[in-house]
């Protein structure tokens, strides 16, 4: 959950990772049909990304909010009750972009949830996070995580982004990606993005994100 046409069966399924994965500092999982549906609808689509990319709504593993050394925020008193994730690549130019949606039971939660979250520790645990994806390799260098500076959205509650480079491969033959994360919130909805691009396409890796918040933004039904 942190990186990467509802049915009784998916909630079913959303339930049974939740109390696989039962910790007492995660929120609580309450699936309502209506906004399990809501979170579907959020998500973003192939036909959201142009001809070429591959992909689209996953089941999700899990349902363990974001969570490491150096930030263990507590969500127990928060209710979860949608939600839905999706994954698209474009191998031609090396793109990866992850979509996530949650629902909350409240819009207060929503706020609060990211006000324990979004903390200067934050980047820290992004990195360490990406560390856990990567793997120990003598060939991937991070960089320091940083927080880009990102619009305040119409009808956003929350919109942040941070960037962690990294470097693969040594000498000559290295190249530069860019792992950015997505926060975004409106009313009881959340959206956490990931995106890896070359640093090539830098320019056209943030108005893609721009364009991308927009569009989810207006998705919102709850």
């Amino acid at each position: 959950m942190w990186r990467r046409a509802i049915c009784a069966a998916l909630a079913v399924s959303l339930v049974a990772a939740a109390a696989a994965a039962a910790d007492p500092l995660d929120p609580k999982t309450k699936i309502v049909a209506a906004d399990q549906a809501a979170a579907v609808a959020a998500l973003l689509t192939r036909a959201d990304l142009g001809s070429g990319w591959a992909g689209g709504e996953i089941t999700p593993t899990s349902l363990k909010a974001p969570r490491c050394p150096a930030l263990q925020p507590s969500f127990h008193d928060l209710t979860l009750t949608g939600h839905a994730e999706a994954s698209f690549s474009l191998a031609s130019a090396g793109w990866q972009i992850d979509s996530d949606v949650t629902i909350l039971k409240t819009a207060q939660q929503v706020a609060t949830q990211y006000k324990r979250l979004l903390q200067p520790s934050l980047g820290t645990c992004i990195r360490y996070d990406i560390e856990k994806s990567t793997g120990a390799t003598s060939s991937i260098h991070l960089g320091s995580t940083r927080r880009l500076k990102f619009p305040k959205f119409a009808g956003a509650t929350v919109s942040a982004l941070y960037r962690v480079p990294i470097t693969v491969g040594s000498g000559k033959g290295a190249s530069v990606v860019y792992d950015d994360t997505m926060f975004l919130s409106k009313s009881r909805t959340q959206f956490w993005l990931n995106f890896v691009a070359p640093s090539s396409d830098e320019v056209t890796l943030e108005l893609r994100e721009q364009e991308i918040a927009k569009t989810l933004l207006k998705r919102v039904r709850v």
